[in-house]
């Protein structure tokens, strides 16, 4: 084995700015770079190009004295074998050209995209290592081929030319005609990546192919096609994974595409075949096949939503889970709809019960449920579980508030002897609030909890609805203000949120059985 060989490299621009980004972005840890010299015009560079003679430099191609361009030219004029990547504000053509001509590795445009610039890099230092097992070999071709084919279907290369040279590069066997995406998807971080796709690439050597890592709990391949089917190569992928002690993977199976630079449409068919999961909990294979073809026939505005107002309010759980379970249902007009379609009617229904709610309670209920955990349901039982879960806390919610399931309790409230810290402070803060027209995100703010949460452990811990209590305090401030004479019915009707007169004496009247005026005149 050969002496593992320290990649050398200048950095020339005539901008500090410039070169001190450079040396944060570029990583020379990882390729194990020696950074000999930086340079800030051509001249200087050219003196460190002749003394170091390094393996790679990245070059402003606009700089005073000696421009870019005619570096390069003296440096091979000296016969200097350095690879250069070009950096330019001027995307013409021709500077490009130029550059290529002579005997450029890349021509990058300012402001830098720091991952293009690794991959350029990454890509010499492999060259340089290519025919030695160097550190660079072993540890860094992976993290080059994850790079270029997560921007491969990610639809960001189409240059055939750049793609050959790419895999000429690495030696990579997949051929540019007829391929397809596979993706592996685990329900946890996958352990030793690169030791899975060793496994992989060993097991499918004879096959045209490449393996690589997506993000933390996905891995891809990418097939030509040949004489065993895809399902079948997927079947092979699960047997290699479970006979090397490591966990089954879900596979989906994008469609095939005629050529490499396609392959972001077969991934992205492929992601939706493996969607499907939803519904088939005991199959691990997923071709784009199952992809459902038939438009929805259902709408949410041909739904009747009030029923289930109506449960939420009585607090008749029993009834909203019914109702849950016919939503859904209604939804499975074919055996497997497309889920994303599932998905969103569900959330349509909870954000329209949701803005029902916050009409009718003049509050922005937002904190009894999460959208984000309807998307993490991975089967159909757990979304209608999450309806059923998410309707019934909200029933809960407004009960603890208004108490619409019981109009027959008492609407006489009084919490004197709780002795409750939380429900005392929660008093306190009402009490020294009510004519600013506090709402209950503002009183949960005062204790520090979650505006549905405290309408529930203030139910929970007294007995009484809130809506009762506060009415109480507001009737008992409006009393003490009209004993005073110094405020007419209207002034304190206003100051507690009453717009008209009518609303401020009934209430006033539920509870010390006159009217405010009469109330006063006494």
């Amino acid at each position: 084995m050969q002496e593992s060989k320290t990649i050398t490299a200048i950095l020339v621009d005539d901008e500090q700015s410039v070169l001190s980004g450079l040396q944060n972005i570029i990583d020379f840890d990882r390729f194990q770079i020696k950074l000999v010299g930086l340079a800030s015009d051509g001249v200087e560079a050219l003196k460190l190009l002749l003394e170091w003679q390094p393996d790679f430099a990245v070059v402003d191609i606009n700089m005073p004295g000696m421009s870019g361009l005619d570096m390069i030219r003296e440096a091979r004029a000296n016969g200097i074998s350095t690879d250069f990547i070009i950096l330019s504000g001027f995307s013409e053509f021709s500077y490009a050209q130029q550059a290529i001509a002579q005997g450029a590795k890349a021509y990058l445009l300012k402001p830098v995209n720091a991952e293009e610039l690794n991959n350029q890099i990454g890509q010499i230092c492999l060259e340089h290592s290519k025919y030695s097992q160097t550190p660079v070999n072993q540890k860094y071709t992976q993290h080059l081929i994850d790079n270029y084919f997560n921007r491969l279907i990610e639809g960001k290369y189409s240059d055939i030319s750049s793609i050959s040279s790419f895999l000429q590069s690495l030696d990579l066997s997949i051929g540019f005609g007829n391929c397809y995406m596979m993706v592996l998807q685990y329900d946890n971080e996958i352990k030793e990546p690169e030791k899975m796709l060793h496994v992989l690439n060993g097991t499918f050597s004879n096959t045209s192919h490449v393996f690589w890592q997506i993000d933390s709990v996905k891995l891809a391949a990418l097939f030509n096609i040949s004489e065993e089917t895809p399902f079948h190569l997927a079947m092979k992928i699960i047997d290699t994974m479970t006979s090397n002690g490591y966990p089954e993977p879900l596979i989906g199976i994008g469609d095939i595409v005629n050529q490499l630079t396609n392959a972001s449409y077969s991934y992205g068919r492929a992601m939706t075949a493996l969607s499907y999961k939803l519904f088939e909990t005991n199959s691990r294979i997923f071709p784009s096949e199952v992809i459902c073809t038939t438009a929805p026939t259902l709408r949410l505005q041909e739904i009747d939503c009030l029923p289930l107002v109506q449960h939420i309010v009585k607090r008749d759980k029993a009834a909203i889970k019914s109702f849950c379970n016919d939503f859904f249902n209604s939804l499975l007009y074919v055996k497997m709809p497309p889920p994303n379609y599932v998905y969103s009617m569900c959330y349509a229904l909870f954000a329209q019960i949701q803005k029902e709610f916050s009409n009718i309670m003049q509050e922005n209920i937002n904190d009894f449920a999460s959208s984000q955990e309807l998307y993490q349901c991975a089967n159909t039982q757990q979304i209608i579980d999450w309806l059923c879960n998410t309707f019934c806390k909200l029933s809960d919610l407004v009960d603890a508030i208004y108490g619409y399931s019981n109009p027959q309790a008492e609407k006489r409230v009084d919490i004197s002897g709780i002795d409750d810290d939380i429900v005392v402070n929660a008093q306190k803060y009402i009490k020294e609030n009510i004519a600013k027209h506090i709402k209950l995100e503002d009183i949960a703010r005062s204790v520090h909890l979650s505006p549905s949460y405290f309408a529930t452990y203030f139910k929970e811990k007294t007995g009484a609805n809130l809506r009762d209590f506060l009415l109480q305090t507001k009737m008992e401030y409006a009393a003490q203000a009209l004993r005073s004479d110094n405020q007419t019915v209207m002034e304190v009707a206003d100051a507690l949120g009453y717009s008209d007169y009518r609303s401020f004496s009934r209430a006033f009247k539920n509870v010390y059985g006159c009217t405010p005026s009469d109330f006063q005149n006494s």
